[in-house]
């Protein structure tokens, strides 16, 4: 009788993974894939964060010490944000455009041309 409950007990256990497995999938279905992150974007990223590192030391060193020496840092690190910015804003704005510089476009005309010289070519043999 114990081992009949335990049975019992079981399959309703699988029942309930089986259920939360299948609501779980319904709920994620519709979930587009996460992007790679690119290699501009990485280093876009990590250099504000060192940026912001260096920023947050000025200021509290500034804090600490009573002097204002670390504000040359401080001066240097916001102009350098404020180029990187801009840099990778005028790179994404040139890329984003309709006859912008894409890798994936770029690798997609090349096949393109490629299929179309060997298919020239393969006719020229059947010929």
């Amino acid at each position: 009788m114990d081992y009949e409950k335990r049975i019992e007990k079981a399959m309703e256990h699988a029942e309930k993974v089986k259920l939360n497995r299948e609501l779980n999938e319904l709920k994620h279905s519709n979930d587009k894939p996460k992007e790679k992150l690119t290699f501009g974007k990485f280093w876009l990223i990590f250099l504000l964060a060192n940026f912001m590192v260096i920023e947050i030391y000025s200021l509290t060193a500034m804090w600490f010490f009573a002097d204002l020496t670390p504000l040359v840092g401080l001066i240097a690190a916001v102009i350098g944000d404020c180029v990187t910015l801009c840099s990778y804003f005028a790179k994404s704005s040139k890329e984003n455009t309709t006859g912008g510089i894409v890798y994936e476009s770029a690798m997609k005309k090349l096949e393109h041309e490629l299929e179309n010289s060997s298919s020239m070519s393969n006719d020229d043999a059947v010929g």
